[in-house]
Formats: C-alpha cells, sequence, structure tokens
C-alpha cells in the first residue's frame, strides 16, 4: 500500500533469484554444522576449533564470491527472467540491495548452525524473532514514513539479518 503494485511486483519478481543465495548459504552453513556437531559431541575441541575456524573462513570467502557474482549478474539474469520493463529497475534495486547483505545472512545462518550444533537451538529462534519484527518495523519505517520504496523494504531486511546476527 506505501508504494504500489508495481513495486510489489519488482519485489516478488526478484525475491525468488535471491532465494537462490539464501539457499545455498543455509545448505552451506547447515553441511558446516554436520562437522560441528561430531566434533563437539567427542568433545574433540582441537578439531572443532578448527572446523569452526575453516567454516568461518570459507563462508566469508564464498560470500564474498557469492556477493560479486550476484551483483554482477542481478540485471542481465532478470532480464533473462523476462522482468517487464515497467518494475525491472526497482527489482535490480531491490535484488542488489539484497545481495550486497549476503555476508550478513552467511554470518547469522554461521552462527545460528552453531549454536544449533551445540544443542542450543532457542537463540536462533530467539534473534529470528527479533529479525522478524524488526524487519516489520523497519519496512513501516524505511518505506511508509522515509518513503525509499524497494530500497527500504530490501534495506529493512539486511538490517534486521544484521542485527539477529548480533543477538
Amino acid at each position: 500500500r506505501g508504494v504500489g503494485l508495481k513495486a510489489l511486483a519488482a519485489v516478488g519478481s526478484a525475491d525468488w533469484t535471491y532465494w537462490l543465495i539464501l539457499w545455498t548459504v543455509q545448505g552451506l552453513t547447515q553441511g558446516f554444522a554436520v562437522f560441528i556437531s561430531r566434533y563437539f559431541g567427542k568433545q574433540d575441541y582441537r578439531n572443532l576449533n578448527k572446523t569452526i575456524a575453516m567454516s568461518t573462513m570459507l563462508c566469508t570467502i564464498i560470500g564474498i564470491v557469492m556477493t560479486a557474482i550476484g551483483l554482477f549478474v542481478a540485471n542481465p539474469l532478470l532480464v533473462l527472467l523476462k522482468t517487464p520493463g515497467d518494475i525491472i529497475d526497482n527489482a535490480v534495486v531491490y535484488l542488489t540491495t539484497m545481495i550486497a547483505g549476503t555476508l550478513i545472512v552467511t554470518a547469522y545462518n554461521m552462527a545460528a548452525a552453531i549454536l544449533r550444533a551445540f544443542g542450543d537451538g532457542k537463540s536462533p529462534l530467539i534473534a529470528m524473532v527479533i529479525a522478524a519484527l524488526m524487519n516489520v518495523g523497519l519496512d513501516l519505517l524505511f518505506v511508509l514514513v522515509f518513503h525509499w520504496g524497494v530500497f527500504g523494504a530490501a534495506i529493512a531486511s539486511v538490517t534486521a539479518q544484521l542485527f539477529s546476527f548480533l543477538f
């Protein structure tokens, strides 16, 4: 309601493309968590620390590479997907803003995976609830008050994800 149907269509057209990155990050971090939980269960803290350090390093490298590639191919990909001309500019703004936050999403997912591997599923859940509430509040602020449009919606999501990681 705050920005119109074309803005909603732009977000919808870009959102699933962004989910490809998000699913990759989630799969990667959950895969690392398998090894972390195994070493934690064995109380092999030497290998546990090495695995966490290597997982963090790999997530950082992969996050940077995914961000760079994503920013480079965002516009051509939306063109390839035949995004209508009247919404493509907003779709590109939304997608590139979300992609720019890939390292933040990767950091949250890695931290949450480590906590779950240690048996703490409550903290990641609380972080997600905080992020969801914060995202709604920031969406209202950035879109309806500041009139930032789809950029405001994307920045609200990335900011909420940053706070979920920090929690």
